[in-house]
């Protein structure tokens, strides 16, 4: 009979290789979700049908966002903002000559891209939106409320404030659907009391340096 190292040794290889079994299964196409636990997580693709119009390839994804209450945990909340952004850019690929829903797909993309704290990204998508349909009220007035939104959300609240402002001014008889209510929107931010951070001018690292070193200073 084996002794007590032959039984040592032989438990220790055959717990190496119950180890390395589970982990093949794991990786292996079709196993069990038994070993999702070693399985690294990956994005989703949508299967996403393609409409003759793009009224009707707008109402599918329009209808696809309904559908999702929008979800207070992060991580979900990223697979809605993922799921929409595909959604919508089948709009704007595939109807790209389109000036009725196509713009304000591209819209719906910039702002899932700030939700999502791609701020540059969004900012680059509001500018060419306010390039592209410059002649379309409804798409400037939310591009710029959107890229004053974003300069709120890094407290820059003087360069937000004209920005609220020139939407005020600039809309505020338009008759256009929507854009009313971006006014609206607009105004409670205008006229919100805000307080901006104090951004002290570059004084160089010699000038910092002696005034550290002055007893008097404040």
């Amino acid at each position: 009979m084996p002794n007590q190292a032959a039984w040592f040794f032989i438990y220790r290889h055959l717990h190496f290789w119950a180890i390395a079994f589970i982990m093949a299964l794991s990786v292996a196409p079709g196993s069990s979700q038994a070993f999702s636990l070693f399985r690294r997580s990956e994005p989703k693709k949508l299967v996403i049908p393609d409409f003759e119009t793009a009224r009707e390839q707008y109402a599918y994804a329009a209808s696809l966002q309904a559908s999702m209450l929008p979800s207070f945990d992060k991580k979900r909340r990223r697979v809605q903002l993922d799921r929409i952004i595909q959604c919508y850019s089948k709009v704007v690929d595939n109807f790209p000559n389109d000036t009725v829903y196509t713009p304000v797909a591209f819209v719906i993309i910039a702002e899932s891209y700030a939700e999502l704290g791609q701020e540059q990204k969004a900012q680059s998508m509001f500018q060419e939106a306010l390039q592209r349909w410059s002649d379309n009220d409804y798409i400037v007035a939310r591009s710029m409320l959107n890229i004053a939104l974003s300069l709120d959300r890094q407290k820059r609240f003087s360069e937000s404030q004209r920005i609220y402002k020139e939407i005020i001014e600039r809309f505020k008889n338009c008759q256009k659907p929507g854009v009313g209510e971006i006014v609206t929107r607009a105004e409670s931010r205008y006229y919100a009391a805000k307080e901006e951070p104090v951004r002290k001018p570059n004084q160089g690292p010699i000038k910092s340096f002696l005034q550290r070193l002055n007893p008097f200073r404040k």
